[in-house]
């Protein structure tokens, strides 16, 4: 970076930080919509009718 202006040094530095802070904007957006859905899922689960079901065995288990 010796053979760089100042102003070439601040726009890297500003390109750099704004990559940055994109990518931390990205991480954040994505937890928040999977912690949304998440949630969501969980509120729909509690009213889900439970499946029971009976195994069929068979009358000689020998088999």
């Amino acid at each position: 970076m010796a053979d760089l202006s100042k102003s070439q040094v601040c726009h890297i530095n500003l390109i750099e930080t704004a990559y940055n802070v994109m990518a931390d904007n990205f991480l954040e957006r994505h937890r928040r919509d999977y912690e949304e859905r998440k949630e969501a899922w969980l509120r729909n689960k509690k009213h889900m009718p439970k499946v029971k079901r009976k195994l069929q065995r068979p009358d000689d288990e020998s088999l």
